[in-house]
């Protein structure tokens, strides 16, 4: 984890927890088989990923179109991807 938790800082009853209201944004993916897929992300999605694969995207928004060619694609959300990194 990129932040350090000492045990003894930790809630002990449920009443001393935090409550935070998460919207995960939803991405909806077809293929190129017309399959439809639903995901819902809390950070960020990653499509694609191996280095020696080729794809191309036609990304949809409330105010976009865009055609992205590329090995993959990470879509973040508002609570964004702190130091991600793909291992491959």
């Amino acid at each position: 984890m990129l932040n350090t938790l000492q045990e003894k800082s930790l809630p002990k009853t449920f009443e001393e927890l935090d409550i935070v209201k998460v919207h995960p944004m939803q991405i909806e993916v077809v293929t190129q088989e017309a399959t439809r897929h639903i995901l819902y992300a809390i950070n960020d999605v990653v499509i694609g990923g191996n280095i020696l694969d080729y794809f191309s995207f036609d990304l949809h928004g409330e105010s976009f179109d865009k055609h992205i060619l590329g090995t993959g694609l990470i879509l973040s959300t508002s609570l964004g991807s702190s130091g991600y990194r793909l291992g491959n």
